[in-house]
């Protein structure tokens, strides 16, 4: 289901091995993790209430958490979170629910800074009930270590952003070209969101769907039966379409077609893959 993600993050077996390899991951590492289990567990218990107070203190976090019975429930599935860190196995279920929570997170606008400050506080609470009677030496190291943790963090923090900025300027750059060609073909382009279900048709469509020109530059229709409804009721009649969709996995595909009548009396065809 998630292959073609598995793919683009180099996932495979290969590039799975090539990841653990450079962390020197090994077997008894999964051995250690599972025999500290049960104090790892009860130590994520205890934090997951401390995290969702402190990311209410935040607007921007505060914001993302409203709901009648959000928090419980991401609450729940932030303690299986954790508490699978010391299952001690990188099996294929355990990829998956990796990538699916990293996608889930993007969707709702969980920022990486926070995602990573999260992490930081974590094991910060590890190391403090990790180990008990420590001289005074060695708290000030535990404490000492704990300040590297949080500049390291900061900065993995920052990295993630200036890569997920450069990737974004080079989209933007993409898309500008784009739209200066398009411009250029003056071509009707129009553009389908399948997983939100919405149309937008760009305002060289304008001939093509018959809508007036306020209309069709604020057109975010539901889906396509909610365009159709926004050409003009003359040439509704006879406008006609058919639409097959199919999404195997996570790969979505179309096949689409709309002919529609506009007042000239020509007929505009579009295809959309």
């Amino acid at each position: 289901m998630l292959k073609p993600v598995f793919d683009k993050l180099g996932l495979d077996a290969e590039g799975l091995q090539q990841r653990l390899h450079f962390l020197d991951w090994t077997a008894a590492d999964g051995d250690r993790l599972q025999r500290v289990g049960p104090f790892g567990r009860r130590v994520s218990n205890d934090f997951v209430d401390a995290l969702y107070q402190r990311l209410g203190q935040y607007p921007e976090t505060r914001a993302i958490l409203r709901g009648d019975g959000l928090v419980e429930r991401l609450k729940r599935s932030q303690r299986g979170y954790y508490h699978r860190l010391f299952s001690g196995t990188l099996d294929q279920s355990y990829l998956e629910e990796r990538v699916r929570i990293g996608h889930i997170h993007e969707q709702v606008g969980v920022e990486l800074k926070w995602y990573l400050g999260a992490y930081r506080l974590y094991l910060s609470q590890l190391l403090k009930g990790w180990f008990d009677g420590l001289s005074v030496e060695q708290q000030s190291r535990l404490t000492d270590f704990d300040s590297l943790l949080k500049i390291v963090f900061f900065d993995m923090s920052l990295a993630a952003d200036a890569y997920i900025d450069a990737e974004h300027r080079a989209l933007e750059a993409s898309e500008a070209r784009y739209a200066h060609a398009l411009r250029g073909a003056n071509d009707g382009i129009w553009d389908w969101d399948l997983q939100q279900d919405q149309l937008y048709v760009r305002r060289a469509g304008r001939a093509c769907w018959g809508c007036r020109r306020t209309r069709l530059e604020r057109a975010r229709c539901t889906g396509l039966s909610g365009c159709i409804r926004m050409i003009r009721p003359t040439c509704r009649p006879l406008s006609s379409s058919t639409c097959k969709v199919a999404h195997p996995g996570f790969v979505m595909s179309i096949e689409c077609a709309v002919a529609t009548a506009v007042i000239c009396g020509c007929s505009r065809a579009a295809l959309s893959r």
